[in-house]
C-alpha cells in the first residue's frame, strides 16, 4: 500500500519543522545575548532583534516559495517499508 503525498504537503511539513527549530535557536540566541552580555551593551539588543528579523524574513520567503509551487507535483511513497531479512 502506498501513500500519495503532494510535494507541497511534504515541503509544508519540512518548513514547519525548520521554522520551529529556527524559532528555538533565535530565542536561545536572544536569551544568551540578554543574559550573558552586559545590560548596557546596546549592540546585544540590536544583534538579537536583527537575528530575529532575519529568521522571520527567511521564513516568509520560504512560505512565499511554497505558495507559488504548483500543487500537481506528487510523490508516491510506500506506507510501510519492511526490509528483507
Amino acid at each position: 500500500m502506498t501513500v500519495s503525498l503532494s510535494l507541497r504537503t511534504v515541503l509544508a511539513i519540512v518548513l514547519a519543522l525548520a521554522a520551529a527549530a529556527d524559532f528555538a535557536i533565535s530565542i536561545a540566541v536572544i536569551y544568551h545575548l540578554h543574559r550573558y552580555t552586559l545590560p548596557t551593551w546596546r549592540l546585544a539588543n540590536i544583534l538579537a532583534l536583527a537575528y530575529l528579523a532575519l529568521s522571520l524574513a527567511l521564513f516568509a520567503a520560504a512560505l512565499l516559495f511554497l505558495l507559488r509551487m504548483p500543487p500537481e507535483i506528487r510523490i508516491e511513497t510506500p506506507l510501510l517499508v519492511i526490509p528483507p531479512l
